[in-house]
């Protein structure tokens, strides 16, 4: 994957007329990256990826703003106050 790509805030995705803002991307593996976006377009990171001639097989959200799913297992829910839910926008 072309990481500099990401980083630059230039990839124009199809369809779209403005460019991506720049993304961070982090190598986990050979096979696992974990990119992170400061935008939330339709299908933005399967999109970016594609882009760059690879595939998402499968995607995990780990936090939206300052919210994180900590130790939350996949398929639990947890109660949020309202004071949170105004900092996903951060």
């Amino acid at each position: 994957m072309q990481v500099d790509t990401l980083a630059s805030g230039g990839l124009l995705l199809q369809g779209e007329t403005k460019p991506c803002k720049p993304a961070r991307a982090m190598f986990r593996s050979d096979t696992e990256v974990c990119i992170i976006v400061t935008e939330g377009r339709y299908h933005q990171v399967r999109r970016m990826v594609a882009a760059l001639g690879n595939h998402v097989a499968e995607l995990h959200r780990e936090s939206v703003g300052a919210l994180t799913l900590g130790e939350l297992a996949p398929g639990d829910h947890a109660h949020i106050d309202r004071t949170l839910v105004g900092s996903a926008n951060t």
